[in-house]
């Protein structure tokens, strides 16, 4: 069995997981969420930030993904343990089919009973800030322009 074969029968096995193609590798998803991708010389998958850390640490046949900084790439040939790939395959898997937590509901408006009254101004009446005055409108408008050719003519009125 190749590599390839082995991945896939691992992958397909994990309950609603699809198989697809992804830049002409073989792509495993959970849902929608890709989880590994192989194209029978590599195997790419995600993991948590600290244990993608703690792999690229201490063993040398991982790299990181270009495109993703918590997925790790392994060539095909340096697979020895394929318990161990399943095991990290699992927790790809985990970490692309959960959930994220629920957002905060936007702010609705509440019916007008259940808010708080508001309190008294402590302040006196007097010391509250008057209206700002409205300015007077001009009372009559500049004289029409008497300059042929003006654009205003002194017949015309507004």
């Amino acid at each position: 069995m190749t590599p390839a074969e082995k991945l896939r029968e691992f992958c397909l096995g994990l309950p609603d997981t699809s198989e697809s193609s992804h830049f002409g590798s073989a792509a495993f998803k959970v849902g929608k969420k890709l989880f590994a991708t192989c194209n029978g010389e590599q195997i790419v998958l995600g993991l948590e930030p600290d244990h993608a850390d703690a792999l690229i640490a201490n063993d040398p046949r991982w790299t990181r993904y270009a495109r993703d900084p918590n997925a790790l790439v392994i060539k095909t040939a340096d697979v020895t343990d394929w318990d161990e790939i399943a095991d990290l395959l699992r927790e790809s898997y985990d970490l692309a089919g959960k959930k994220k937590p629920a957002t905060k509901p936007r702010a609705s408006k509440k019916p007008a009973a259940s808010k708080k009254p508001k309190a008294a101004s402590k302040k006196p009446a007097a010391a509250k800030r008057p209206a700002a005055a409205k300015k007077p409108k001009a009372a009559a408008k500049k004289p029409a322009s008497k300059k042929p050719g003006s654009m205003r003519s002194a017949t015309k009125t507004r």
